[in-house]
């Protein structure tokens, strides 16, 4: 490379650089900091700085996985540079591969893996042999295909730099090619066959391999969507296939991919693919897979060492809020695991159930996935919330609030507010809590607030708590901001609730009470907004502001602030340019809600309509 290009890329490596480091929000003019890392790992591989190029890419696809950067152009700009940059070997080598067939292929990757010596060739040729498949430029056959998975079994027992490089795309490889017998016109027997070969050989090589953990943990990383797949393909031939085989690929996943896979939940990549794949089963062997995971529930796990598959789940969605993505796909599985398991035909599996029983139109018998799961996570999390251990307490309220934000708390853990005493000794103890307990505590009631009859019992019990946390200020310790914007936010949600919600034996709040309490909340709301004078604010600040302005828009639903809010121009005139500033889809969206109810007012009702 001449001079003079060298210093162009090298000034277009700084300048983006200088862009990096400028960002505040995740964008940065009309680029957000995905694709910036993308254009300097192009600007890097040019000037074959390799090693930063790589960096790049895998900074960059771990972005992605967050909900503010995961847009299907990210996503493919990842995966394209990818290819182009991390694993594409430059038109010499394409031009090698080019003249190989695709035995000879598989023979140079087989040669690379059995001799632990794996060469830019090897990884070259495992290139070439995927994107012959993706552009469907070849059709392997049974043989090579199966070839093709114990040589990926076999590179995954080694804990090698290039197990990455080589080991995906091999799976992705397999996984394409398999995909494409579910489509294929020709459902023959040798099809089915293949299938079968492929579940026995993941049964063989995962029970031989049982106490390699390195084995375990980098199958499931690259492997998980492979894995998937073979199933998925697997269940469309179930009308010919022996029950056996389809509950023994299911019990394969749960016992491995599943709680494999969600092992750490600081591995991002294999915790988002087992859960993907959970839920791509759920929709193709809906019956199959709930029995394993319900089946496999049941019982105890012994300080992680025994794990169990719902406990696994629960402890997803008890990550952090707003540091991990997988507690959002986790919320996912969960809402689809609660639809599943409350149809009576995905309980066909169980023993002594007839599932005519369930579907009949008089007095039918809850399904058994239904009642043993609804047991099995209101015992897991009653023994977590009622520890005397801030941890585990934490780790419960999380996870139940978790359940109701997806929609499947009332299905799976709606009994415990039915148990006598439960909500009482929640809050009693909420008083004692550590800071970052109470704050889960509120998370909890901010989640149940959809539901007016548990809000309206928490209210009567946890009013005074809560109120005082919402009067805390916001000093040198942000956590005390932190319970107070949220104790705010419960509040102006338990304001909206109707009278008759309300009404329990434990609250007695005066009606004037109620009203001074908003309007104070009010006052606060719009005070916080109001108080971010700086030009640029931060991620913690803009959500704030959302926050803030989502409990406006419950509190004016009350006539009487309508106007309060609507007369105070330094508030809307912040609010305004705000949401104009920044990308955020929350803030934008509670700020027109705001907009909404503002300049609409409820119907009066006369008493009987009440």
């Amino acid at each position: 490379m001449t001079t003079e290009p060298k210093l162009e890329l090298q000034a277009n490596v700084e300048r983006i650089t200088k862009q990096l480091q400028i960002s505040n929000d995740g964008s940065v003019g009309d680029k957000n900091v995905p694709l910036l890392l993308i254009e300097r790992a192009q600007a890097y591989s040019d000037l074959g700085d390799e090693a930063m190029a790589r960096r790049d890419i895998a900074q960059a696809a771990t972005l992605v996985k967050e909900p503010q950067y995961s847009s299907g152009d990210n996503v493919a700009a990842v995966e394209r540079a990818f290819r182009e940059i991390t694993i594409s070997k430059g038109p010499k080598a394409d031009n090698i591969m080019a003249k190989l067939s695709d035995q000879e292929v598989i023979s140079l990757i087989s040669k690379g893996i059995t001799a632990k010596n794996i060469s830019k060739d090897t990884i070259a040729a495992a290139v070439a042999l995927e994107q012959r498949i993706l552009v469907n430029k070849t059709k392997l056959d049974a043989e090579q295909l199966d070839s093709l998975l114990n040589l990926f079994h076999i590179q995954c027992q080694y804990d090698k730099a290039e197990t990455c490089e080589l080991a995906l795309p091999l799976a992705l490889g397999i996984s394409t090619a398999v995909s494409r017998l579910g489509v294929s016109e020709e459902r023959s027997e040798l099809c089915l066959s293949l299938l079968k070969s492929f579940i026995q050989q993941m049964l063989d090589t995962w029970s031989a391999n049982t106490d390699n953990g390195v084995f375990k943990q980098q199958a499931c990383r690259y492997g998980a969507k492979m894995y998937t797949s073979v199933i998925h393909v697997l269940s469309s031939y179930k009308d010919s296939l022996d029950t056996t085989v389809l509950q023994s690929a299911t019990d394969f996943y749960i016992d491995n991919i599943w709680l494999v896979g969600t092992l750490s939940a600081d591995d991002n990549d294999s915790s988002a693919s087992a859960c993907q794949g959970m839920l791509q089963l759920l929709s193709d062997c809906p019956s199959y897979l709930v029995y394993s995971y319900v089946h496999k529930s049941r019982g105890k796990g012994v300080a992680g060492l025994n794990p169990l598959p719902h406990e696994r789940l629960l402890s997803l969605l008890s990550q952090p809020r707003t540091s991990s993505n997988i507690r959002s796909i986790a919320m996912l599985v969960a809402s689809q695991l609660s639809l599943a398991i409350k149809d009576p035909n995905n309980s066909a599996q169980f023993p002594n159930y007839n599932v005519a029983d369930g579907v009949r139109s008089k007095n039918p018998l809850p399904p058994p996935a239904l009642t043993q799961l609804q047991e099995i996570t209101c015992d897991l999390l009653d023994s977590w919330i009622q520890s005397t251990i801030q941890t585990d307490r934490n780790r419960g309220l999380v996870s139940l609030a978790a359940l109701y934000e997806s929609g499947s708390g009332s299905d799976l853990a709606g009994s415990l507010w039915q148990k006598s005493g439960w909500i009482e000794e929640l809050w009693d103890q909420g008083e004692f809590d550590k800071p970052e307990t109470q704050l889960s505590l509120l998370y909890l009631a901010d989640a149940c607030s959809t539901d007016p009859k548990i809000a309206a019992a928490i209210k009567g019990v946890g009013y005074g708590l809560v109120q005082a946390l919402a009067r805390k200020k916001s000093s040198t310790k942000s956590m005390d901001g932190e319970l107070a914007e949220t104790a705010s936010v419960v509040l102006a949600k338990w304001s909206s609730l109707s009278p008759l919600a309300a009404a329990t034996d434990k609250a007695e709040l005066k009606e004037s009470k109620l009203q001074t309490d908003s309007l104070e909340l009010a006052n606060m709301h719009m005070q916080r907004i109001i108080s971010y004078t700086k030009d640029t604010l931060d991620a913690s600040e803009i959500s704030a502001v959302e926050r803030a302005t989502e409990s406006l828009g419950y509190l004016c639903l009350k006539p009487e602030l309508k106007e309060h809010i609507v007369l105070n121009e330094k508030l809307l005139q912040k609010l305004f340019s705000v949401a104009r500033q920044y990308e955020s889809t929350a803030l934008k969206f509670a700020t027109v809600m705001l907009i909404r109810n503002l300049t609409q007012y409820r119907p009066v009702l006369s008493e009987e309509q009440k």
